[in-house]
Parts: structure tokens; sequence; C-alpha cells
């Protein structure tokens, strides 16, 4: 079995932090009608519907919209759109038939979309596209035949794109002989164009490249993140030691603005002041001028998505679920604008407006004031990627009776809220019924707050941790906490402290009563439940070898339900409780693989490294982790392995992840400001946030709740394939 990284750490004397904080639930009082509604409210309007799949990449180039998708007929391909219904049309079937040519990282370059694609004769290679079928082309083979290249980090410098290739700094005109090696550098990261200067890290340091191999100089030997470009100086903070800098592309110019910082975060530039959050005694909003004494805090509140909108911030509270804020960068004009809105996300300006989403997929805008923060639309299912292009809002969404669909808004809205008083209007009746759903939706997890790892248990805003295991005599450690389904009990492993071996799996009641052993050797890990509640999958060695078992939820029929010589870990199971996936490295590396649950089946899913899945509680959807790309990121893929697509992307080591019980963020630990921590992020990798800082040790994040979203509103009577 490969050990955890934690594990390593821990036994080389070196802790790792977190404390979750979780901010997912919905309110059990938000419902509303849902009768059928036409395709248009006010301006916004329904441009085109897709049958499984959201339209991703949704990319502004010079007033086009280009994006991907799988209209179910051309596989996941190039599309684009001019706002109208006939003018949204396919570009090109790069990869022919109901095959994808999975485009990504698409790249507006001075008119020109560059993007990554693979059809049937190359891999993953670098395309670009002037929104015609014949104008939308290979630029260059640069790993020759079926292999890919995997161009990474496409960045726009002064109309030349800069890209890497397994950390290698490349540039491209646009042409095969024109796209070339830049400089051979190791794992270059955070390309960041600054007025027509790319700044990267790379071993080992801050670079700076004007696109030719004498131009690609080292710096200083200094570890950034968060490379911000604000007014032609390069703002970063430091990955270790958590301080603020800046870099006027020389030697002597690159220097601490201000430190003493426990970490920083969301570098965001707004009419030439750089805004973050900063944690010194606490976390608090703060800007600055790039000079020590106007490095300063702005109002002692902990900020999160921060946002320009036209020269005035916005953003949410990361300590609450339901407020939304602007500031002009002064204390008094740093104000709350309103409250009733639960958890704001994926904030965008358009033109000079707001947009926004909350927790129930509800799109609203903003004009900076507490009356002008109103209902756009509220009969959507799954708003996401909202698009700016040329002073109109691009987004997808779905609705009741409707597959999922491109659209746009270009108007005023009706005002108002969504109502309190209603039920839904729907006449199916769900099925699986979910599990009953509590109030509060609880995280446990693992700590080593008091010297060996233990089971704690906390509500999903952070309060009421409470120890759970370990006060018998006999020292033991415990861990790998997974709820059942129905949130009353948590299955986990327990050893004594001292003998070789695993562990036993054990399982107990959510408060920590009931203890009872389901195995008797002490060679057992990662004890997975089904979301039906009849049985645990889990690890075992007792046969000599890393297997995955399974046995019913009072520990009966254990049954083995893989065998061979390699090391099979980490099982997880999907929604309907029918397949397992798991880690396996039969074939010589780790990948994930699935299987019946009764272990017929079994196939592999990725090719390039993957381990420790994590399945969607919508069943959608895999999380993993892969060191493919020369470091290890977070990736996830669909169900049957296809669209596999990286979610983190920075020289910093990301791992473990785990999604919220209403599939709609996906948690992870970092070590990227130096040591390693808890952050969440959207299921597209956008908006990472940090939410732990604790000395102590703290993993393995586990939510309870049932496996359809949280409460029974329309979301739970959808079954929707989320992108």
């Amino acid at each position: 079995m490969i050990l955890p990284i934690r594990r390593l750490l821990i036994s080389g004397g070196f802790l790792v932090v977190i404390w979750l904080l979780a901010r997912y639930a919905t309110p059990s009082s938000v419902t509303r009608s849902m009768a059928a509604s036409p395709s248009a409210i006010g301006d916004t309007t329904q441009i085109k519907t897709f049958p499984s799949f959201h339209p991703f990449n949704l990319t502004d180039v010079n007033g086009i919209l280009f994006f991907a998708v799988d209209d179910g007929v051309h596989g996941e391909e190039l599309w684009k759109s001019d706002g109208t219904a006939t003018g949204t049309i396919l570009v090109k079937d790069i990869r022919s038939g109901t095959q994808s040519s999975t485009p990504s990282l698409l790249t507006n370059v001075n008119g020109t979309l560059f993007f990554v694609a693979g059809d049937i004769a190359h891999g993953q290679e670098l395309w670009k596209s002037d929104g015609t079928e014949n104008g939308t082309i290979l630029v260059k083979d640069i790993l020759s035949g079926s292999n890919s290249s995997n161009p990474d980090k496409l960045t726009n410098v002064n109309g030349i794109l800069l890209f890497t290739i397994s950390g290698v700094l490349w540039k491209s005109d646009g042409t095969d002989v024109g796209t070339i090696q830049v400089k051979d550098t190791l794992a270059a990261q955070n390309l960041t164009n600054v007025n027509g200067t790319l700044f990267f890290w790379a071993s080992p340091g801050l670079w700076k490249s004007d696109g030719t191999t004498a131009g690609t100089v080292l710096l200083k030997n200094i570890d950034p993140v968060n490379l911000t470009n604000v007014n032609g100086t390069l703002f970063f903070s430091r990955s270790t030691g958590a301080e603020l800098w800046k870099s006027d592309g020389t030697t002597a110019g690159t220097v601490l603005v201000k430190g003493g910082f426990s970490y920083i975060a969301n570098l965001t530039r707004v009419n030439g002041t750089l805004f973050f959050r900063g944690m010194s005694n606490g976390a608090q909003l703060w800007k600055s001028d790039g000079t020590e004494v106007g490095t300063t805090i702005v109002k002692d509140i902990d900020p999160a998505d921060l946002t320009d909108v036209n020269g005035t911030l916005f953003f949410t509270i990361f300590t609450t679920s339901s407020e939304l804020w602007k500031s002009d960068g002064t204390d008094m004009g740093t104000v709350l604008l309103k409250t009733s809105i639960v958890n704001p996300a994926n904030l965008t300006n358009v033109n000079g407006t707001l947009f926004f989403t909350d927790v129930s997929d509800i799109l609203w805008k903003s004009d900076g004031t507490g009356i002008g923060t109103t209902l756009v639309k509220d009969n959507l299912l799954e708003t996401r990627n909202l698009t700016s292009v040329n002073g109109t809002l691009f987004f997808t969404a779905a609705s009741i009776g409707s597959p999922r669909a491109l659209w746009k808004y270009e108007g005023s809205p009706p005002t108002g809220t969504p109502t309190s008083t209603s039920t839904p209007v729907i006449t199916a009746t769900p099925s699986p019924s979910p599990s009953p759903v509590t109030s509060t939706v609880r995280v446990a997890f693992e700590s080593m707050r008091d010297g060996m790892f233990q089971i704690y248990v906390m509500n999903a805003d952070g309060s009421n941790q409470t120890r759970l295991t370990g006060f018998g005599s006999v020292p033991t450690y415990n861990e790998y906490p997974a709820w059942s389904p129905d949130g009353t009990r948590i299955a986990f492993n327990s050893k004594n402290y001292g003998p070789v071996g695993k562990g036993v799996i054990t399982i107990m009641n959510a408060d920590g009563s009931s203890q009872t052993s389901l195995t008797t050797d002490n060679y057992n890990e990662f004890p997975a439940w089904s979301p039906d509640g009849t049985s645990i999958a889990f690890m075992s060695a007792r046969d000599g070898n890393d297997e995955i078992y399974v046995m019913n939820a009072d520990g009966s029929n254990q049954t083995r339900l893989t065998t061979n010589t390699s090391h099979d870990d980490y099982p997880t199971w999907s929604s309907d409780s029918k397949r397992i996936a798991f880690n396996s490295d039969r074939d010589g590396a780790l990948e994930v693989y699935t299987m019946n649950a009764d272990g017929s089946g079994q196939t592999r899913l990725t090719t390039q490294g993957g381990w420790k899945p994590g399945w969607s509680p919508d069943g959608t959807r895999i999380a993993f982790m892969s060191n493919r790309d020369g470091n290890n990121e977070i990736y996830v893929m669909s169900a049957d392995g296809s669209n596999q697509t990286r979610l983190t992307n920075n020289s910093a080591y990301d791992q473990d992840p785990t999604w919220s019980s209403d599939s709609a963020r996906i948690s992870f630990d970092s070590n990227r400001e130096g040591f390693y921590a808890i952050y969440v992020m959207n299921v597209d990798g956008s908006n990472p946030i940090r939410l732990t800082n604790n000395p102590a040790g703290d993993f393995i994040p586990a939510w309870s709740g049932p496996v359809t979203p949280l409460p029974l509103t329309k979301k739970a009577y959808l079954p929707l394939i989320q992108r």
C-alpha cells in the first residue's frame, strides 16, 4: 500500500494543519413554486439546450462566446455562440463521431482562440480557431503521433501565447515553426502577464520572461504564490512565511512589502490598490499600495470571493453563509449589502453590475445597494459558468422538465426574493427515496490535536468540535471516519498503539457511544459505507496483501472482492450502491478502477496515474489525485472515466479530495502555503479557499447527510449529470 502523505509527514516529525469549515447545508425552510415557466423572464433567455451535459470553458473571444460541450451526437467538441439559437453552432467535430476531442484551456490571444484538444491521429496538443471549421487547426504536433504533450497554463502575453509542457516554458505565434521551447524550466507554475512581461514560479524561485531564451531569467530564489498584476507591479505572497512581496521585474526591485502574517490569500486588484485576505490575530480584509505603511487593515471581517466590479470591491464573508458586502477601501465604506442570501457565490462583473448565484442556484444581481441587490431568475437548477461577453451575461443552467442549456441575460429582471410558503409542483416520485434529513449537516474528521489520531465531529460551520474516540484505558489510533447515510453512525478503523498492523473496522453512534468492532483481525483500513446503508467496503491485508472487501453493515458476511498480487485500496461507492471505485497498482502504477459491488467487472478508468478516488454523492463524477503532470494535483472525471480534467494547478501538493454531501464543493489538503491545510473549491476548481490554520493536525473530513441534495427541494427530483 502507498503510505499516505500525512503519514510520511508525521513520521518525519512534521504535523499538518486543518480546521474544516463547511457551509453547504440548504435551509430546510426554503421551498418555492416550480410550475413550468417560459424560457425567458424579463430578458433572461434560453439559447440552446443540450441533452446531458453543461457547456463549459465559456470564453469570450472578441464578442463571440466559445465553449465546449457534448451534444449527444458529436462527443465533447468546440462550439461558438453569438447569443442566438441559430448562431450557436458546432465549430468543428475535431474527433469525428461520438468520440470527444475534449477541448480545454480555451484562451483568447488577441482575437484568436487557442486551446488543447486531441483528434484521431494525435494526442492532446495545441490547436487554434478563428471560429470557422477550416480555420480550426492543429498548431503543432509537439509530441508526435497519438502521444500527448498536454500543453498547460496557456497565457496571452502581448499577442504571443506562452504555455508549459511538463513544466517547461514554450511559446507560440500560431504557426508550427513559431511554436518553440523558450526555456528548459523546472515545473513552471502561476504564469502571470504583467504589462507584457511574463512572471512565473519555477524551481528554484521567481522568474520573468520576455518570450526569448536570453530574456527568461531567475529574479529571486523565493517561493511565490498568488501572483497578481496591480498596475504594472507584480504582487505575490510566499508559500512559506506568509509575507506580502512585490516586484518591478528586477532583482533589486523584488522586495518584501510586509511580513507578520500567518497566511495571505485572495489577492485582488481594484483601481490600482491591492486587496487581500490576511490573517494577523484573526482574518481581516487588507489593502496595500505597495509600501509597508500603506499595507493596512480595511475592516476586521473575514472576506472571501473578492471581486472587482468597475472599481468597487464586492465580497462575501467567510465565517457566515448569508452576507454580501462591498468596500471602497475604507472602514466606513465597507458595508453589508444584504443578509438574506444563502452562500452567495460565482461573483461575476458584467459591465459594472455584479451577478452571482446562491446555494439554491438562484441567479441574482447587484448594483451595489441593498435595494438594488435583487433576484434575476429563480426557477433554474445548476446555474453556473457565469461569463461576460460584451456586456451580456452568458451562463449555463437546467430547469424542471428541461435539459441543460446555454442562457443569456440582457436586461432588467423582476425584483423580489423567493417565497417560502409554497411547495414544489412535482408529479414524479423520486426514486430511490433519500434517507431522513436532519437539520444540521455535521463533519467528522480525524485529528492529532490530543497527541494521537482520534475521531472528532463538528457542526458544518466549524462549531461544537467534540472528540468521540480514544477515552479507553488502552491507547488507540482511530482514523478514516465514514458516515452512515442516515447520519446516525460513523465507521472508522481503530488500532491499538504499538502493534504492527492497520486496524479494526469499528462503528459507533454519532455521539461516540456504542463502539462496536466489526472485524477481528488487525489488518483493515478505509471503511466506506454504501449509500443504501446495507454494506461497508474496506481494505484488508488479512490474506497477506491489500485487497478490497465488503461486509454487511453489522459485520457479517465479510467477502473479498479483489484477488491479485497488487495493492488495492481506498474504496468509494457509487450513489446507487451498485459499483465501487478504488485505486490499484496492478498494472505497475497506481490507477483508479471501478467494479461491480460483487467484485465483477473490474475496469481501469485512468492511464496516467490516479489514486484516492472519491465518488460524488450525485453519482456522476469521481475526484482523484494524480501526479501525471509532475506534481500531486486534484482531478475530476465522469464516472465512466471520460472527461478527465485537472482542477488544481500549482507548485504545491494538492491531495485527498472529498466531496461535500450536496456535490457542490470539493475539499482537499495542500501545502501551497508552506504547510498542509484544508482547502475547499468549487467543482470546476475555481475559488479555492483555505479553511484551516491549526498547529495540531486534522485530516480526512467526511460530511454527514443523505446522498441526494439537501433538503427535499426540486434538486432531489431531477437526476442531473453535473459538469
